[in-house]
């Protein structure tokens, strides 16, 4: 699931990276903090039927954030237009 925070300059976003309790969240700035926290801090649950977010969310599960490693390029052409922050590496073989 992906958090909103619409603030007057920009929106920030965050996703969970931990179910268990406490639930964890990080953010755009790579701040991890419980989903409490977020909350009160003026994030707002993002609800999105979009395919993309749903390849994402299940890419924060199974891998992690910071070493993500795509081989298909169809993938790759999906997320380059919605990359909001950090760069997608082409290899030979590999993202």
């Amino acid at each position: 699931m992906f958090f909103v925070k619409k603030d007057e300059e920009k929106e920030q976003f965050a996703c969970i990276i931990f179910v268990e309790d406490p639930i964890m969240i990080v953010t755009e700035q790579h701040e991890e903090v419980t989903l409490e926290k977020l909350l009160h801090g003026g994030f707002e649950a993002a609800y999105t039927k979009s395919k993309l977010y749903k390849l994402m969310d299940l890419f924060y599960q199974y891998l992690s954030p910071t070493n993500m490693r795509i081989t298909p390029q169809e993938l790759v052409e999906l997320l380059e237009p919605v990359l909001i922050s950090g760069k997608i590496n082409k290899r030979s073989r590999d993202i």
